[in-house]
């Protein structure tokens, strides 16, 4: 799911509470993402936080 603003934002403070799902989650990936591909074409700038999944046990390398 996600979700777009209708008024473009130039800078500031981005803040979400976002929730993982908890125990054995190999093959999940939980992310939240900022992007300006739509606003300026050609010049795409992101910032992305993603939380990767585990087998409990074994680390993820």
């Amino acid at each position: 799911s996600g979700f777009k603003s209708v008024k473009p934002f130039r800078s500031g403070y981005f803040g979400a509470s976002i929730k993982l799902q908890p125990g054995y989650t190999a093959g999940v990936i939980t992310s939240l993402y900022l992007s300006n591909n739509e606003a300026h074409p050609g010049y795409h700038d992101e910032v992305d936080i993603e939380f990767l999944g585990t087998t409990f046990g074994k680390p993820y390398t």
